[in-house]
């Protein structure tokens, strides 16, 4: 994937309901770390393959249970959350994931 002009890497993501990690492949490569969270500890193994498969290399990697509505996380510890289905299916999992973005504005 090539950089968009203006566009830096990223320190750290917080990818909230992990999951199996599908769209791992999709923002790894330009993030130096990555938190995986899922409230479903059985999903990690998956996303470990997930990662595997995308080339992430396991180190990047950080996988916590956890649920988005109340992520273990200090606030303004990452740059971006990704939360591709949590926002729509977690009442306050939106404004949760705000105040862990650095700068607390997503």
């Amino acid at each position: 994937m090539e950089a968009v002009d203006g566009v830096k890497m990223l320190d750290g993501v917080s990818r909230a309901g992990m999951g199996t990690a599908p769209n791992l492949k999709f923002y790894a490569a330009n993030v130096d770390t990555i938190v995986g969270i899922d409230f479903n500890a059985a999903m990690q193994p998956f996303a470990l393959e997930s990662a595997a498969q995308a080339g992430v290399e396991a180190s990047k990697l950080q996988l916590v249970v956890g649920k988005a509505e109340a992520l273990p996380l200090p606030d303004a510890c990452v740059d971006a959350v990704v939360a591709t289905h949590v926002s729509s299916t977690v009442v306050y999992g939106v404004g949760t994931c705000a105040a862990n973005v650095r700068g607390r504005g997503l």
